[in-house]
């Protein structure tokens, strides 16, 4: 029995180097998504699109990006995103030209990327944001998490469902979950936690 691939969501901002018309966009990107599931919206001079694919999303953009930038005669600048959010948009500019990057990927040049987003985790005690942070170091095992942090593996798991509860960020992604490190880590910092 063939095994059963994970469907991925991706949240992706596109910006072309010249204005794109909606309908030959979305033309380009059914091109390249090619069975996958999508949604494209539009949000203060950029597009927002959703992919349901089982190729993660930077994956699915940069291998078709240069063959749709020659069709087009356009460059694309692409970002992959936790959640679609207008504070994310101006980041686009820290993309290259026809390429493709993760949020977090970013932030590693841009560490201010962390601080401008910190009130996402406004509503998470430091106590879930320990245990989320150490989730996370420990690949996001709840047995792990707990005999490092000497709670029971319940709590960890009732936090972790806290926290996507309070933020709606999912933990299960890897990208979703370098970014939430960072800007956890950057948190506690602030905080003058650990």
């Amino acid at each position: 029995m063939p095994k059963q691939e994970k469907t991925i969501v991706s949240y992706i901002y596109i910006k072309g180097s010249k204005s794109i018309d909606k309908a030959l966009l979305k033309k380009a990107i059914s091109h390249m998504a090619g069975k996958a599931k999508f949604e494209l919206g539009e949000e203060e001079g950029a597009y927002s699109l959703t992919l349901e694919s089982e190729i993660k999303g930077l994956g699915i953009i940069q291998n078709s990006l240069s063959t749709e930038n020659e069709r087009l005669g356009l460059s694309f600048k692409c970002l992959i995103v936790p959640f679609f959010n207008e504070r994310f948009i101006h980041y686009l500019d820290f993309v290259d030209d026809n390429s493709a990057k993760y949020l977090f990927e970013l932030g590693q040049a841009h560490p201010e990327l962390y601080y401008e987003n910190l009130d996402v985790l406004e509503d998470v005690d430091v106590e879930t944001l320990n245990t989320i942070k150490t989730y996370i170091e420990a690949g996001n095992s709840p047995s792990s998490t707990a005999l490092k942090l000497y709670i029971h593996r319940n709590t960890v798991t009732y936090r972790v469902n806290r926290f996507y509860r309070t933020t709606g960020l999912n933990l299960k992604s890897f990208p979703n979950a370098v970014f939430i490190y960072f800007l956890i880590s950057s948190r506690l910092k602030m905080l003058g936690r650990k």
